[in-house]
């Protein structure tokens, strides 16, 4: 099964496993697919998610997570706590960690891989491909003016 989408990722079979102290030679992940959603946020920023994945003692395991492009060329995790895999942590004792120590241990992934460049690439590609909507312009607010009755104006000149 190719994973192109982040809602995929929960319809792998969960696998059990161990994340090492040191993850930089733990199992080798690939970038699967970035998607940038056809809307954006309020303040006109880009938004998706991306998938990353790999095998682990032969079976599929995914990681994906929402991302927002916080400023030109630098992305961030929408949510840190949204991440969704099919792995099942476990720990120490054998049995699955507790939900928040899962959530450091994806989030440790997340970190560990070079996303931020591939989802950049990306959304340049994107965003070459589809024209961008202006937002309109932003107007003065306007400031209320004293009524004649209203008596001296005693703001301070601008």
């Amino acid at each position: 099964m190719t994973i192109q989408q982040a809602w995929m990722v929960m319809s792998l079979a969960p696998v059990e496993c161990y994340l090492p102290d040191d993850i930089a030679g733990w199992h080798p992940f690939r970038h699967l697919a970035t998607n940038v959603r056809d809307d954006v946020r309020e303040d006109g920023r880009p938004v998706g998610d991306t998938v990353w994945g790999g095998m682990v003692d032969g079976q599929q395991v995914a990681v994906a997570w929402d991302w927002v492009e916080a400023r030109p060329g630098v992305m961030c995790l929408l949510d840190p706590n949204s991440i969704v895999t099919n792995i099942r942590f476990l720990d120490g004792a054998d049995t699955y960690q507790e939900p928040l120590q899962a959530i450091i241990s994806a989030n440790r992934l997340a970190h560990h891989w070079p996303w931020q460049s591939a989802v950049a690439e990306v959304l340049r590609r994107h965003s070459a491909e589809v024209p961008v909507e202006r937002l309109p312009a932003r107007r003065s607010p306007v400031r209320p003016q004293p009524a004649a009755d209203d008596g001296p104006d005693l703001r301070r000149a601008a």
